[in-house]
């Protein structure tokens, strides 16, 4: 259902975070993916507090989060981040809002995809589409300077 973003153009950067060691290539590269991850994450928050009831305790945009994919990064031989919303689509026995408890937003991908009798008020998807650009940019920078960082330690 979902479609991984996959980043391209950052060859060089890449082919020279793999000459260093696999502890330092997952911290640049770790560091690199999750800055761009937070662009999304800023933009899915901004998108959701827009469309969030204001008369319900439960806010959508309370549970986004980013978390580590470590079986799509194993699969891929490399690092994987999502940006979603906390407890997927399971509905779960939560506690109330006014307990200090998470209460359960199952209902999330409802209001993402729509359903038979409901319009999409899609959140997730355009915090990644509206920002591709900003995130490759802010990853291939960020990449650039750890890679920088990390030869520096090399030669001293």
């Amino acid at each position: 259902m979902t479609q991984p973003f996959r980043l391209q153009g950052t060859d060089l950067a890449i082919r020279r975070l793999k000459q260093f060691g696999p502890e330092l290539q997952k911290k640049g590269l770790g560091r690199s993916l999750r800055k761009g991850a937070v662009i999304v994450k800023n933009a899915a928050v901004q998108n959701a507090k827009r469309i969030d009831d204001e008369s319900t305790a439960a806010k959508i945009w309370r549970s986004i989060l980013i978390k580590t994919d470590t079986r799509l990064g194993r699969r891929n031989g490399g690092l994987a981040f999502k940006v979603g919303v906390r407890g997927g689509a399971r509905k779960t026995k939560t506690g109330s809002a006014s307990m200090g408890q998470t209460p359960d937003l199952f209902y999330w991908r409802f209001v993402e995809f729509g359903t038979s009798r409901t319009t999409a008020r899609p959140f997730l998807r355009p915090a990644l589409a509206d920002n591709v650009e900003r995130v490759t940019a802010a990853v291939a920078v960020e990449l650039n300077r750890a890679v920088g960082i990390i030869a520096e330690r090399g030669r001293g």
